[in-house]
């Protein structure tokens, strides 16, 4: 049996981290070019896309917390995520006001 070759050992490492480690990490660990480690699984036809870190039923908790009056930084530090993201889940939404 012929040995595989280092892109297909490559190919063979990004396809077990494929949705667990980003491409910037695997990059880091293994001592390679983003670009390489995406042109390699670009080629081999693995997707390297990580699931959302905000699930559709935290988007609805953060629309519902907004509308009860938290700020968006209050949300973020909740969520553990970025300020921006909880302004894109919250769009449209106004913080309630509290009566004077």
């Amino acid at each position: 049996m012929k040995p595989m070759s280092r892109r297909q050992q490559v190919a063979q490492i990004l396809e077990q981290n494929a949705g667990k480690k980003s491409v910037p990490e695997l990059a880091t660990e293994l001592g390679m070019s983003i670009g390489y480690l995406r042109c390699t699984a670009q080629t081999y036809g693995i997707s390297m896309a990580m699931p959302p870190r905000v699930t559709e039923h935290d988007k609805t908790l953060m629309r519902c917390l907004r509308a009860e009056g938290m700020t968006l930084a209050e949300i973020a530090e909740k969520f553990e995520c970025g300020i921006k993201t909880v302004s894109r889940a919250c769009e449209g939404i106004q913080k309630r006001q509290e009566a004077a």
